[in-house]
């Protein structure tokens, strides 16, 4: 639904079907993302309390921050992509829609869309620099499978810096055991974030060594001045040491030793060796047995 499917289709996978479908998958995404409310935010904790998936943004409200800019900033982006609308529906288009419309577009190239979707950021980005809620020089994604896309991202937005934050494995699968999102079965968990060390480890050997660093998160906690110094200068940003007021010490390095059953250390052992071992932690299988 987002802005990476979308170069997809009207760079690799267009036609005038396809390009309408991403573009109205687009357009329901930005209204899920427009606003948020305080009965979001409620509906969204009793959801936690019953068990039950909430609504599929419930904490984003972008137009809460910066207005009607949000919608210009939409606008502008979807004129970029469609020049007009014409009458008419496909198969499989919205069911009993009154005065159904499609949208006209055209093949777009990489370059072209990245400089689309980029003014579409700054769009998004610029307001909140005027109201001195962001600085100006860069805007920020967190998102932690972004890592798995990175090629992509390269594609679209040539100046991308990736930093990858990681830990030893072991203490990734108990973090994931506390989560929502983390799955109930250990075997799976361990195979799951297996795959994406393996996948990581792909996308990467595309990568310049301009476009990513990887920082170890215990290292970052134990010698916080000498790697963020190195990260600084990744960045192209100069030191500040007002840096060095962020608490890095939370960073729970082995927690997988108390937070992780007998059989779930088992199941590091079966599964994530390989990543263990690739990024440098001690493997001993006295922690196995």
């Amino acid at each position: 639904k987002g802005i990476l499917e979308l170069g997809r289709t009207f760079a690799e996978g267009w036609s005038p079907y396809t390009a309408d479908t991403a573009l109205r998958d687009f357009l329901e995404l930005m209204r899920q993302v427009e606003t948020s409310t305080k009965v979001h935010v409620v509906e969204r904790r009793l959801c936690n309390y019953l068990g039950i998936s909430p609504r599929e943004y419930p904490s984003l409200g972008y137009a809460n921050y910066i207005g009607s800019a949000f919608r210009e900033a939409v606008a502008g982006f979807m004129n970029g992509l469609s020049a007009a609308k014409t009458s008419g529906h496909w198969a499989g288009s919205s069911r009993y829609t009154r005065r159904s419309e499609i949208f006209e577009t055209r093949p777009i190239g990489i370059p072209e869309f990245a400089a689309l979707a980029s003014e579409f950021m700054d769009a998004l980005h610029r307001p909140l620099v005027a109201e001195g809620c962001l600085a100006e020089s860069a805007w920020i994604d967190d998102s932690p499978y972004s890592v798995l896309h990175a090629h992509e991202l390269a594609r679209v937005f040539p100046g991308m810096k990736l930093v990858h934050v990681y830990r030893d494995p072991r203490d990734v699968l108990a973090s994931y055991q506390t989560k929502k999102w983390g799955g109930g079965d250990v075997a799976i968990i361990a195979q799951r974030i297996a795959h994406v060390y393996q996948r990581w480890g792909v996308i990467k050997q595309g990568l310049s060594d301009h476009q990513y660093i990887e920082v170890r998160l215990e290292d970052l906690s134990a010698q916080p001045k000498e790697q963020l110094t190195r990260l600084m200068e990744f960045l192209g940003m100069s030191f500040d040491d007002q840096i060095l007021d962020l608490d890095l010490s939370k960073a729970n390095a082995g927690r997988w030793r108390s937070d992780l059953s007998e059989e779930s250390k088992e199941q590091c052992f079966v599964y994530l060796q390989d990543a263990i071992r690739g990024y440098g932690y001690e493997l001993s299988e006295e922690d196995y047995l």
